[in-house]
């Protein structure tokens, strides 16, 4: 695996933060902490007016799927637009898909491996609640 993967996600990640706030009005980067506040109404207003397949607010995240479009993310504390961490990149690997065993547990397995070198090595450090690429500081 490589770094691409995870520009990918990001900027899928950026794709459904912009959906979000479309529909709810709301600013693309707003912080996790804002996002969890809000999140009940949120809920509240997509039964109203439904734009997705699914629509999971979670914490400081959401699952999110439009048509074949899957993502699952976290609101940085920060409000930084550009984070992620091995959870997630390993949801988005599967769209969702996974019950955490056989194959599937060990490209899970496979995946927090990649996530910690990445991390030894300083091409991802943590900032706030997610890791960011370091040639993003």
């Amino acid at each position: 695996m490589n770094l691409g993967l995870i520009r990918v996600f990001l900027l899928d990640q950026r794709r459904a933060k912009q959906e979000v706030s479309k529909h709810f009005n709301v600013p693309p980067e707003m912080t996790a902490m804002d996002w969890a506040a809000q999140s009940s109404r949120f809920q509240k207003q997509f039964v109203q007016q439904p734009f997705a397949d699914v629509f999971k607010p979670h914490g400081y995240g959401l699952e999110l799927r439009i048509a074949d479009f899957y993502i699952d993310f976290d609101y940085s504390t920060e409000g930084r637009s550009d984070g992620f961490d091995a959870w997630r990149l390993f949801v988005y690997i599967t769209a969702g898909k996974y019950d955490n065993t056989g194959a599937d547990g060990v490209l899970c397995d496979r995946v927090f491996e990649w996530f910690e070198e990445l991390k030894s090595t300083g091409r991802i450090f943590r900032r706030d609640n997610l890791y960011y690429l370091a040639e993003a500081a």
